[in-house]
């Protein structure tokens, strides 16, 4: 298939919330998109902080397996030449000929601060699902993985912390995602846990020794009348042991919910009446051609989830994850006219 996420970024044009993304940060997105002109992808995350009134979003993608083979030729291209020759887009590289079938999907992640520069530094992440099933855990698989994104002599220091904070997971809990924020840093690995409930994470945070569990009863009161009860943790992992930042990613248990809980972070000084408004204004969908392999496709915005963060330093931050996923029309109708 041919690459489509500039056709994306267009396609979304003049239906985005101004408290959300600005024209500003939409032009800067659309014109580091022309690197990426050649990736294709249907599903598309902005990331915003909800306490400040800044209309910035981080920009990521998640290109599936079946969509490799446009990711390739997109590496391939004249116009990624530049990109190819930086080290991180090398590690990018080796991880996507290294790409095995038990990975379904990756995503790249750009900072916002990344739009304007010459060679953008990604964070990556891919689908780590397979990696734990019951109390079986393929190392091999983890460890393959990272060492295409880290250097042997970083990850190994690493990998005795990685063993033991997937061993704590409860039995029937697995892991969500891994990667690494090579934009941000390169000695420590990302992990995301499956869905754990909130006695499952208390324990769990319990059982890897972070050290501030006293708070997370303060973070629940402010999530859990309005969370659907389901919470991925997210953590790094250093040669030190476990970040003392954690992550805390959950969605509303209903639509009807959503007022409320921006609500209720507005007053505890944790969202912007700016930011709760284009939170608020992120739904709905457009329609957009998106050249002969896609046809005419639904654009529909909706929200992925929220996540609460806490470190003794910054504190506790909430970010709303705003994803915009691609309906093509052309494939439904291909498999409705099939059955």
């Amino acid at each position: 298939m041919d690459g489509n996420i500039k056709k994306y970024i267009d396609g979304i044009a003049g239906n985005l919330p101004p408290q959300i993304i600005s024209e500003a940060t939409y032009i800067k997105i659309f014109n580091m998109s022309s690197m990426f002109s050649d990736f294709a992808a249907s599903e598309y995350i902005m990331e915003t902080n909800l306490n400040t009134e800044a209309a910035e979003v981080d920009f990521s993608f998640r290109i599936l397996a079946r969509e490799k083979a446009a990711l390739i030729n997109g590496l391939n291209n004249d116009d990624f030449a530049t990109l190819a020759a930086d080290e991180t887009w090398g590690k990018i590289i080796d991880f996507v000929n290294y790409w095995p079938q038990e990975i379904s999907d990756i995503w790249l992640e750009m900072d916002y601060g990344e739009y304007v520069k010459s060679i953008p530094q990604p964070c990556f992440f891919f689908n780590a699902r397979q990696i734990k099933t019951g109390t079986d855990v393929d190392e091999k698989l983890l460890f393959e993985s990272l060492k295409q994104l880290l250097d042997i002599e970083l990850l190994e220091p690493i990998w005795p912390h990685l063993q033991r904070v997937i061993q704590q997971l409860p039995p029937a809990v697995g892991l969500f995602q891994a990667g690494v924020m090579l934009a941000r840093n390169r000695d420590r690995v990302r992990l995301f846990t499956a869905e754990l409930t909130q006695e499952q994470m208390k324990e769990y945070l319990a059982n890897i020794s972070w050290s501030f569990l006293p708070r997370l009863d303060e973070l629940f009161e402010l999530v859990n009348p309005y969370s659907d009860g389901q919470y991925i943790l997210d953590f790094d992992v250093s040669a030190d042991g476990v970040s003392e930042k954690i992550g805390i990613n959950f969605g509303v248990d209903k639509k009807e919910s959503l007022p409320a809980f921006l609500e209720n972070l507005v007053i505890h000084q944790l969202c912007s009446d700016i930011k709760s408004r284009g939170i608020l204004a992120w739904s709905g969908s457009k329609g957009s051609y998106l050249g002969p392999n896609y046809g005419y496709s639904a654009l529909i915005k909706d929200i992925s989830h929220f996540k609460m963060s806490y470190s003794s330093i910054e504190g506790i931050k909430v970010k709303a994850y705003l994803k915009v996923v691609g309906i093509y029309l052309k494939e439904l109708f291909k498999t409705r006219t099939s059955i």
